[in-house]
């Protein structure tokens, strides 16, 4: 399933190695853990579209959404600062997404598979928020979300997590250690993206969620990181293979680095 965000329309030619060296150390390497952790977000969507495609997981609604809340829910269920962190970034980085795009809304854009990027930051924040008010309530007030709806987030989340219990229970767990392990291929990176390779590779993210659901996969399944001329992610069912793109790391490292230079 292909994820393309609103800027692509909106940004060009990615710029980061150029404003990168207008930032200090730490605003550096706060840009790099932004990439990261967006970056991160994005691979475990689409590991939800693969679990729904190997797994055939029953879906009611957009598959797009599914497989947010999927991301979401595997990332919140681990009760950890550093995944908590990966939200955080990841809803902001939906949020930093809407307000650059200057093109006014088409009518395609109210019904694309995907949600509006604006949603997708939204519904990020109120999962959080309904799964510890406490943890991250002020983030959610931060959002505007108020306590009315914060209350209802607690039941939306409540739903999904059961939901996903018994998806996994019924579908992923009956194959652990009868399935495939994903192999991890990177691809070398151009010039361009040269900067936005390492990151991915120093975050360990395909590793990572390679060692979580090993000898789990119905199918010989592939992560691969790549350059793709084109700031994207996808999951291809032919060939079981998540694409992670260079380039869209590259997105997103402007996406903060921006936003860290218009506040100064």
């Amino acid at each position: 399933m292909r994820l393309l965000f609103s800027l692509l329309l909106t940004l060009g030619a990615l710029v980061s190695p150029v404003l990168a060296q207008e930032l200090t150390d730490e605003q550096y390497d706060e840009a790099v853990e932004f990439a990261q952790n967006n970056t991160r977000f994005v691979l475990y969507h689409e590991f939800g579209h693969l679990v729904i495609a190997q797994f055939g997981l029953p879906i009611l609604g957009k598959e797009e959404d599914a497989a947010d809340n999927i991301a979401s829910v595997i990332l919140l269920g681990e009760r950890d600062e550093e995944y908590d962190n990966i939200l955080f970034d990841a809803a902001d980085g939906w949020y930093l997404s809407d307000i650059s795009n200057t093109e006014d809304f088409e009518e395609s854009d109210f019904y694309d598979s995907h949600s509006l990027d604006i949603q997708r930051s939204y519904q990020i924040v109120c999962l959080m928020a309904g799964q510890s008010a406490e943890t991250f309530g002020d983030f959610a007030a931060e959002y505007g979300l108020d306590e009315d709806r914060i209350d209802l987030c607690a039941a939306d989340y409540e739903q999904l997590e059961q939901s996903w219990a018994v998806m996994t229970e019924s579908f992923i767990d009956p194959m652990r250690g009868d399935g495939y392990t994903a192999k991890i291929i990177y691809d070398e990176p151009t010039e361009e993206t040269e900067l936005s390779a390492k990151i991915v590779k120093d975050s360990g993210m395909l590793e990572e969620l390679q060692q979580r659901f090993a000898e789990t996969l119905p199918e010989e399944t592939t992560f691969r990181a790549t350059s793709c001329d084109e700031q994207n992610a996808f999951y291809d069912p032919e060939k079981a293979e998540i694409v992670m793109c260079y380039e869209l790391t590259d997105l997103f490292l402007d996406l903060v680095i921006e936003d860290i230079l218009s506040e100064e």
